[in-house]
């Protein structure tokens, strides 16, 4: 397991922290107006995990907190699997403070760990030490089966072609008046 070697935050980049230094910059208003409303109050916030998943993005959530004089108590561990409602961690520090990095830090958790439970789900099947109990019949008919899973014709594009514009004759600068 990782956390015996290291943490995860040796894996990334020394960058990082720059990554969330501008994410906070271009995220946070040029004026906080919540932050006038709660002022600097010293509070909590609980991080919940309200679906099944796997915890991931750690350090990317502590950074933002670091960066904004919050701390974090984890009480979960990176990479372990959770059931709904499970109280992952709990951020303490100035309410404006949190509620600065909040969008920031859920956003980058959400995704990493999204991506953790992803591919959860993927690996465990691969991971199963026990075999299938009904192996699948030597008998079956490849071709068949290929024919209830194919489409009869070749995919589309995933994106549709961009809408024609409308042409209006006294609308368009390029048109002689008429």
């Amino acid at each position: 397991m990782a956390a015996d070697v290291g943490t995860v935050s040796h894996l990334l980049p020394p960058t990082y922290k720059r990554m969330i230094s501008a994410w906070l910059e271009e995220d946070c208003p040029s004026f906080d107006y919540g932050g006038f409303v709660v002022g600097e109050e010293i509070k909590e916030a609980r991080l919940l995990g309200k679906s099944p998943g796997m915890l991931a993005g750690v350090p990317f959530f502590e950074e933002v907190f670091r960066q904004l004089d919050c701390t974090v108590e984890w009480h979960i561990k990176e990479g372990e699997a959770f059931e709904p409602v499970r109280h992952c961690a709990t951020v303490k520090g100035p309410i404006r403070k949190i509620l600065l990095g909040e969008r920031v830090a859920l956003n980058t958790l959400a995704r990493c760990s999204g991506i953790a439970t992803n591919n959860l789900h993927l690996s465990y099947p691969a991971q199963s030490p026990t075999p299938p109990s009904d192996p699948p019949s030597p008998a079956v008919d490849i071709t068949a089966a290929k024919q209830d899973i194919l489409p009869p014709h070749p995919p589309q594009h995933p994106f549709p072609p961009p809408p024609t514009p409308r042409r209006h004759p006294q609308n368009n600068p390029w048109l002689p008046p008429p």
